[in-house]
């Protein structure tokens, strides 16, 4: 089965992390790196001939590596990844959604780990918006039909979403439930 890694970007992974008391060097998106990293190992070695895939996301989002079964590679796009602005998990979970059907279609099923902070975003494309817009629109469309962007989920293909939240249980205290609803969704 398929594999998206789809990792956040945006500038609240850049925040330090914090053990305890004490403030460490390390910041959240070196956590996430090294524990992709650490899974890829692990696929490397028990799952070699599944296709893996790398996708950056902030408030746009990027294919850092296509499909491939070249695990070096993933390893090493790892390391190219930047920071962006702010997250905008729809658009990230939209690029997926392209990227498979554009790769696959809807009858192959995938797998997409999202890494994340947990942070819902602000404003304009922040989970609360999403959230809010894809209720607005399921009313509307129980009224009358609506043209305009979907919201990515549930998927148009078999997929299972796993949610890797690096952050501690007070920081997404507000937020578990919308994640968890993103979880459900797919």
């Amino acid at each position: 089965m398929p594999t998206i890694i789809l990792l956040d970007v945006s500038l609240s992974m850049t925040r330090p992390v914090i053990a305890g008391d004490k403030v460490e060097d390390l910041q959240r998106k070196h956590l996430a790196i090294q524990g992709i990293s650490t899974l890829l190992d692990y696929l490397s070695t028990h799952n070699r001939l599944e296709f893996t895939a790398l996708v950056a996301f902030s408030s746009l989002w990027e294919l850092v590596v296509p499909f491939t079964r070249d695990y070096k590679e993933l390893k090493e796009g790892l390391n190219r990844v930047d920071d962006y602005d702010k997250t905008c998990l729809e658009t990230g979970l939209a690029g997926v959604s392209q990227i498979v059907m554009d790769e696959w279609g809807v009858g192959l099923p995938c797998q997409v780990i999202l890494v994340t902070d947990g942070s819902p975003g602000v404003g304009k494309g922040s989970l609360k918006e999403s959230f809010e817009r894809f209720y607005s629109s399921q009313q509307q469309r129980e009224d009358q039909s609506t043209d305009g962007e979907e919201f990515p989920l549930p998927f148009p293909f078999p997929a299972k979403l796993h949610l890797v939240c690096l952050a501690n249980p007070l920081e997404v205290q507000g937020v578990v439930g919308q994640l968890q609803r993103l979880v459900d969704m797919s």
